[in-house]
């Protein structure tokens, strides 16, 4: 019994992991979308994007809650939503933290130039 149990064992460790190769390749994607940009024209355009679409996310955000008052929590945990993700993959990537501090920021700008508008 000890034997066929170790035999499994030794067949099943000499298994690939899918679970390993999966979180190596999603990992490889986030780096790969979350690089910094090599020209100093796209990270322009970089930022501009970033700040445009927090500014568009906190004018849509505005007016949901003009229309809807009662969607209030889940607007509150959409705006809160980048904040988290920079702080979870800031811990999970610290090569990127810089650049994530540096989004957060443009970010939470455009969410404030949003609700100035």
């Amino acid at each position: 019994m000890m034997q066929t149990r170790s035999r499994a064992l030794q067949r099943y460790d000499s298994l690939p992991s899918h679970r390993s190769a999966s979180r190596q390749w999603a990992v490889r994607g986030v780096q790969r979308l979350l690089s910094p940009p090599s020209d100093v024209l796209l990270a322009l355009l970089d930022a501009g994007v970033v700040m445009a679409g927090a500014i568009a996310l906190r004018v849509v955000a505005d007016l949901l809650l003009l229309w809807f008052p009662w969607l209030w929590g889940p607007v509150v945990l959409l705006l809160c939503s980048p904040a988290g993700i920079a702080v979870v993959l800031a811990n999970r990537l610290p090569q990127l933290s810089l650049l994530l501090g540096y989004r957060l920021l443009l970010i939470v700008l455009g969410l404030w130039i949003g609700g100035r508008l």
